[in-house]
């Protein structure tokens, strides 16, 4: 293992994601994206290039699939859709999403995102919204932080200290 240095880009990182197939680390630390090369030991802001017009927002938290990074602006309570580059590609969930927190993607490219407003799990796919299901549904007391691994859900439950899993199915939106 290596460790990587440096206190002008990675100070305050709030969240991390890790694009399996390339290797690429991602870091949120609120205002910024940032992205670590662990082969070649480098670290590098990633460029936000919005649409004229386009703010950016407070990047909470990150998820990784394929060729898309997905930030979770939790200030405007939206999902930005990026590329490597650092152009954004789509962005959604403006208007569903409260107090976002916590984001996931799995293969099927499902954005799993928390919503600490009324304890939520909304699901989204392509930018469509797909379902909207409670934590109480989910047997769930509050959720805290999501992740996939293959075709499992893992929702963590701070109040219940607990871990939930939940298989994901090719055919339905939610777990």
């Amino acid at each position: 293992l290596s460790e990587l240095r440096d206190q002008t880009l990675i100070a305050g990182a709030t969240d991390l994601a890790i694009e399996d197939a390339s290797g690429m680390a991602w870091l949120a630390d609120g205002a910024r994206v940032i992205g670590v090369r662990p082969a070649l030991n480098a670290i590098f802001q990633v460029p936000m290039i919005a649409p004229p017009g386009e703010p950016l927002g407070q990047f909470v938290a990150l998820a990784a699939h394929g060729d898309a990074l997905y930030a979770l602006d939790a200030a405007r309570g939206r999902v930005l859709s990026i590329d490597p580059q650092g152009r954004i590609l789509q962005v959604f969930g403006e208007g569903t999403l409260r107090m976002p927190h916590a984001i996931a993607v799995d293969r099927r490219r499902r954005v799993f995102i928390a919503d600490r407003f009324d304890q939520t799990l909304h699901v989204f796919r392509d930018g469509r919204p797909l379902a909207v299901i409670t934590a109480a549904a989910l047997g769930v007391l509050e959720i805290c932080d999501l992740r996939v691994h293959d075709d499992d859900l893992a929702i963590a439950d701070s109040l219940a200290a607990r871990v939930h899993l939940f298989r994901l199915l090719a055919d339905r939106a939610g777990p």
